[in-house]
């Protein structure tokens, strides 16, 4: 029986890679522009409608909390690879690192505070 030799190899296929970036005032009213960029934005890709509303809701938390809390203006990084959304908003303002507390029924921690019995 004859053997039929053969070369096996493996091609990386290419991605398909979209990126869209806006900066935007850290102010509560710029909560709106970033969910409209994001819809716009996903809905040119033509991502499917479900997606975009999953991917609206979680800009609209990102945005509203760096708005609120980060008190420096934001950018919004938005990008889909081949079927994968990822959504950023990044902000410059000052961060604050909580641990965590013991679970403990008595116990209650809360972010400058001590613990109460």
């Amino acid at each position: 029986m004859a053997q039929i030799g053969a070369i096996m190899y493996s091609a990386t296929l290419p991605r398909t890679v979209r990126s869209a970036a806006i900066a935007l005032l850290a102010e509560a009213s710029q909560v709106r522009t970033a969910r409209r960029f994001v819809a716009a934005n996903l809905a040119r890709w033509r991502v499917a409608e479900a997606d975009r509303d999953r991917a609206e809701l979680i800009v609209s938390e990102l945005a509203g909390n760096a708005a609120r809390h980060g008190g420096t203006d934001m950018t919004v990084h938005l990008s889909l690879i081949d079927r994968d959304i990822r959504v950023d908003v990044i902000d410059t303002g000052r961060s604050l690192v909580l641990g965590l507390a013991p679970r403990h029924p008595r116990m209650r921690l809360a972010a400058g505070c001590t613990s109460s019995t």
